[in-house]
């Protein structure tokens, strides 16, 4: 099996959303999957399971910065937690979510964030082989993250933040299959690998920023 850095808030993210990411990869609509996601988070937030406090906290405006015991003691609205959700995985307001229509994610792009991010190299350099052009395409979410931005472990979907051991490997792979070290996910109005994954806690607590950001820097990131 393969070593991956997860911080224990996202570990339990991980687990309670297990029936939510594994199906990230079907064909269900963007605003179907999501909208399961809403739900988890109003039923988990009602039976008091302290993990959604990371979701709030972080994605929705009038509860970013607050403590936790505040998070926790509010009645969560339905569109306080369509919120969350939305800004959660790069959208302005739930209603751009809703303006997807029957838009689906690509089953074949989000497989392959997942492999990586189990630190499945093989499986990794296999895809690439298969489709070299996923090493730029963007995700159907609203961050349009590529697979680098993906590995930089900072401002996608809070489940994926974690951080392989072989990150500084597959970091290399990508890049030597084509990827754009500057292409720019609307991630925090708009960023670049570099500075996603010099900012992120997880490679850092992983002990790989320096050598995942010597690579970018030497491919011409900026």
């Amino acid at each position: 099996m393969n070593s991956i850095y997860i911080d224990s808030t996202i570990s339990e993210l991980r687990a309670l959303h297990q029936q939510f990411h594994e199906s990230a990869a079907s064909h269900d609509t963007i605003i179907d999957y999501l909208t399961r996601q809403v739900d988890g988070i109003m039923r988990e937030h009602a039976r008091g399971n302290r993990a959604m406090v990371f979701h709030l906290a972080c994605w929705c405006p009038p509860l970013i910065g607050t403590g936790a015991e505040h998070i926790m003691s509010i009645t969560l609205s339905a569109e306080q937690a369509q919120t969350a959700v939305a800004r959660e995985y790069g959208f302005a307001d739930w209603q751009a979510v809703e303006a997807l229509g029957s838009r689906s994610t690509d089953p074949v792009f989000e497989a392959t964030v997942d492999l990586m991010l189990a630190g499945n190299l093989s499986a990794l350099e296999q895809a690439l082989q298969r489709d070299p052009d996923l090493c730029q395409a963007k995700s159907a979410f609203g961050h349009q993250a590529t697979l680098l931005h993906y590995l930089a472990a900072n401002g996608v979907e809070s489940y994926r933040q974690v951080t392989p051991m072989n990150a500084v490997e597959l970091c290399r792979c990508l890049i030597g299959a084509g990827a754009d070290v500057n292409a720019i996910a609307n991630i925090y109005g708009g960023s670049r690998t570099l500075g996603l994954v010099t900012s992120s806690a997880h490679p850092a607590n992983a002990g790989l920023t320096d050598q995942i950001a010597d690579l970018l820097i030497k491919a011409g990131a900026s």
